[in-house]
């Protein structure tokens, strides 16, 4: 369901992640995760890297090029599984986001998370935020990562945006609680979708 939190380019965002039909701040098996530009979806601890990511030449030893902007391409999952005028969020989508809307109310949610390493369910508490737009309209996002459809400035990697419900302070990560943030990551990497709906398509 598309949802419209007031911003200025009209842009609306899916009340939840590709694959869920609601919000819910579990991980489990079912959890759909997908490479930058691919229309399957993967596990999310896929290891298999380069060698198992479609857009990867091996032999070149480089990427395949398939657009600097993919969103509302054929290599855009959010467009081919949705239809009609879903597609991955820009950049731009993203940026609007940050600008323009309140990240910073947390909330402590109970969930029910399968452990991989023990192959089982537990109950264990998650961090979501409230993503509230100028119209107090809002969706949530769990701490995570999704892709947009944008490769990076060093034309290598691609472009996710992920949501910190804790403030992260170390040598490679610092941010603030409750803070959306735009970062460069391998194309092969396991993310999830977080579509927007475009009426200027």
């Amino acid at each position: 369901m598309a949802v419209d939190l007031g911003l200025p380019s009209g842009i609306m965002w899916a009340n939840c992640d590709l694959g869920e039909w609601i919000f819910n701040a579990d991980y489990h098996p079912d959890d759909l995760y997908y490479r930058w530009g691919s229309i399957k979806s993967v596990d999310r601890y896929d290891n298999t890297g380069k060698n198992g990511y479609e857009w990867w030449n091996s032999s070149d030893n480089c990427y395949v090029q398939i657009g600097t902007d993919i969103s509302g391409s054929k290599y855009d999952v959010a467009h081919n599984l949705l239809g009609g005028k879903w597609r991955l969020p820009s950049k731009k989508d993203v940026e609007e986001l940050i600008n323009y809307c309140n990240t910073k109310q947390i909330l402590d949610l109970s969930a029910i998370v399968w452990i991989t390493e023990w192959e089982k369910y537990e109950n264990v508490i998650r961090y979501a935020g409230n993503i509230i737009g100028p119209n107090n309209n809002r969706i949530m996002l769990q701490e995570d990562s999704w892709w947009t459809g944008a490769i990076s400035d060093d034309g290598v990697n691609a472009c996710v945006f992920t949501y910190y419900a804790k403030k992260q302070q170390s040598s490679t990560v610092q941010v603030n609680r409750g803070e959306i943030v735009l970062r460069d990551v391998p194309r092969e990497e396991p993310n999830k979708i977080r579509a927007v709906w475009d009426p200027n398509m």
